[in-house]
C-alpha cells in the first residue's frame, strides 16, 4: 500500500502550495481549481476552502528521514523560510511561529513546524530499516 495524495484545505491555496513546494522541493502546477505540489514520492492537493481549512485540529503529519543531516537541512530550510515571510507577508500567521527547535524522543530527533493555516507537521528522524 502507498499514499496517493494528500488533500489539504487552505485559507490561500498559492500560499499553503509555496510553502510546501519550499518545504519539500516540490514542484507545484494548478489541477483545475486546485493546486497539486509533487514530487516522485509524494502528492499534495491544495483546495481553497477557507470553512474547510485548518481550525486547531489535533491532527500532526509526520515526515521521517534517514539521517540527522538530514533532519539538520530541513530545520535549516524552515528557519529560511520563516525568516523570508517574516520579510515578505508580516502578517502571515506562520511568522507568529518560532522557530522550531529540535527535541530529543526515545525514538530520535524531532522537530515541529507550522503552515499558513497553521496546521502542525513533525519532521522526525527515523532511519529506515
Amino acid at each position: 500500500m502507498r499514499v496517493g495524495q494528500i488533500i489539504l484545505f487552505s485559507k490561500d491555496k498559492m500560499l499553503l502550495s509555496r510553502f510546501l513546494s519550499d518545504l519539500f522541493d516540490l514542484v507545484p502546477e494548478v489541477d483545475g481549481e486546485a493546486i497539486r505540489v509533487k514530487g516522485s514520492n509524494i502528492s499534495f492537493l491544495v483546495i481553497e476552502r477557507e470553512k474547510l481549512a485548518f481550525s486547531g485540529s489535533s491532527n500532526i503529519i509526520d515526515f521521517f528521514v534517514d539521517d540527522e543531516e538530514e533532519l539538520d537541512s530541513m530545520h535549516k530550510k524552515v528557519e529560511f523560510i520563516y525568516y523570508r515571510y517574516s520579510i515578505t507577508d508580516p502578517d502571515l500567521e506562520v511568522n507568529q511561529a518560532k522557530s522550531p527547535s529540535v527535541k530529543q524522543s526515545e525514538d530520535g530527533p524531532f522537530f515541529f513546524i507550522t503552515d499558513p493555516d497553521n496546521r502542525r507537521w513533525k519532521i522526525s528522524y527515523f532511519p529506515s530499516r
